[in-house]
């Protein structure tokens, strides 16, 4: 299974694209979340794909989460929303979480 790499940094919300070669079945997405640079202690990771919701499927040794995906024949351009929040930086009273796009 081919890997591939996202880092997300929660302090610069942008938009990213990950180009999954065609004749990929089975493929990882290893989501990598810092703020401002830095590492976060325990963020939360999920994927939204096509309304359903992607727990990772374990944690790499360098933090990173990765979450296994499977490319559906005649998928041409696929938009999933990967949700980062720095849990670092909540309290009970304010949520600091952003969503990205691969």
């Amino acid at each position: 299974m081919k890997v591939f790499k996202l880092n997300i940094d929660t302090a610069k919300p942008i938009r990213q694209v990950v180009t999954i070669p065609v004749d990929t079945q089975k493929y990882g997405l290893a989501v990598k979340a810092t703020a401002d640079g830095r590492q976060i202690a325990s963020p939360f990771c999920s994927i939204i794909d096509n309304g359903t919701t992607l727990s990772a499927t374990k944690t790499l040794d360098d933090g990173s989460f990765l979450f296994e995906m499977i490319a559906n024949a005649g998928d041409g351009t696929r938009e999933a929303m990967v949700y980062v929040i720095n849990t670092d930086e909540l309290s009970a009273y304010q949520w600091d979480g952003y969503s990205r796009f691969y």
